[in-house]
């Protein structure tokens, strides 16, 4: 199946029970070693924006609690739009890899969405896996043409771009 399949692929999440909430930075390290840093020794899961104020931290629990997805984001000027003001960078979205496409993921970048829009952010941002293009796309992010090899991980990403709160069409387009 293709990443784009993949976002277009919408699975009935009514059987997966999780809550989402905010999280504290420590909660999103777990996920973030097991799923975005998988075998890399001395992976840094701690990313310096965590502890800043204006950071806030978005996910899934599980009925025992454990997380099962994360995100974080946060002020930061998006690269392929920097003239618009309030941009939001998403980072570190992850979910439990038992859960994944079932729809968690969807719920917390849902919720996200909807606490950017009341808090009247323009835009949300993103450097996507490409591996993970078609669950942004399916969401109503745009892929730019803004490619890069991450250093970290060594995998592809694309910067992912999608209008919120009460930005105009055509106003925060790369």
């Amino acid at each position: 199946m293709s990443s784009e399949d993949a976002g277009r692929r919408r699975t009935d999440t009514s059987s997966v029970a999780v809550t989402v909430r905010l999280l504290v930075p420590r909660e999103t390290e777990d996920l973030r070693r097991d799923v975005l840093r998988a075998g890399l020794e001395d992976a840094v899961v701690h990313y310096p924006c965590d502890d800043d104020p204006a950071t806030w931290h978005l996910g899934a629990v599980d009925g025992s609690g454990r997380v099962v997805a994360t995100s974080t984001f946060f002020p930061e000027t998006c690269p392929v739009c920097p003239d618009v003001l309030g941009a939001v960078r998403l980072r570190g979205m992850a979910v439990a890899s038992h859960l994944q496409g079932q729809g968690v993921g969807a719920r917390v970048l849902e919720r996200a969405v909807e606490r950017l829009t009341a808090a009247g952010a323009p835009l949300v941002w993103a450097n996507a896996r490409d591996g993970a293009l078609g669950f942004y796309v399916g969401r109503g992010f745009e892929v730019t043409d803004r490619r890069f090899v991450d250093v970290d991980t060594g995998l592809d990403h694309t910067v992912v771009v999608r209008e919120v709160g009460n930005a105009s069409a055509g106003k925060v387009r790369p």
